[in-house]
């Protein structure tokens, strides 16, 4: 299949609303992950698509605390 190597802003909403859970190229959900790089509020991870050989990579960033008493804290809502 063609690799495509540059997304249009609609993929990538699409994708991040569907949770990551297809590829943002041809929608096919044979994607695999491999393992997490940290570093100071933000996760990436290496993501391929096995349908389309497409790759990229997916940025987490800190969005909220958990306590010990399991109260989950935003920088939008509070508590």
């Amino acid at each position: 299949m063609d690799k495509r190597t540059e997304l249009t802003q609609e993929q990538v909403n699409a994708y991040i609303a569907g949770d990551g859970a297809h590829c943002p190229f041809c929608g096919s959900d044979q994607i695999e992950g491999s393992s997490f790089d940290t570093d100071a509020g933000c996760v990436r991870q290496d993501i391929d698509c096995k349908a389309c050989d497409a790759t990229w990579t997916d940025s987490y960033h800190l969005a909220a605390v958990i306590d010990e008493a399991g109260n989950v804290w935003d920088d939008t809502r509070g508590k």
